[in-house]
């Protein structure tokens, strides 16, 4: 695996971490609504692990959120614009109906 793809599995899992317990879940909360291992959580949380597009579909479910919001990686900058990926926090403060994200 290169240095770049470590690099986002590290901030992915940093944001699901972040995530996890700004709901004020656990590891075994997410676990048995995710139906994903504990082990495999934490894997995934310490940017070990590379999740599949199944566990991901499951982890935001068990969030109850949309599945792009996962990928919303604050300290990661996005270069299309070259600023930083807004954070989900803020996102998730804006009216439903008006949540959008625009790269470009």
């Amino acid at each position: 695996m290169n240095g770049e793809v470590k690099r986002y599995l590290s901030s992915f899992g940093k944001n699901l971490r972040s995530i996890r317990t700004n709901l004020s879940f656990t590891l075994n909360e997410i676990a048995q609504l995710s139906l994903i291992d504990r082990e495999q959580l934490e894997d995934i949380e310490a940017g070990a692990g590379n999740p599949s597009l199944t566990a991901l579909v499951s982890l935001a479910r068990a969030y109850n959120i949309n599945l792009f919001e996962l990928f919303l990686l604050p300290d990661v900058e996005c270069k299309a614009k070259q600023a930083p990926v807004p954070d989900i926090v803020e996102i998730r403060k804006q009216d439903t109906n008006q949540r959008e994200l625009r790269l470009f």
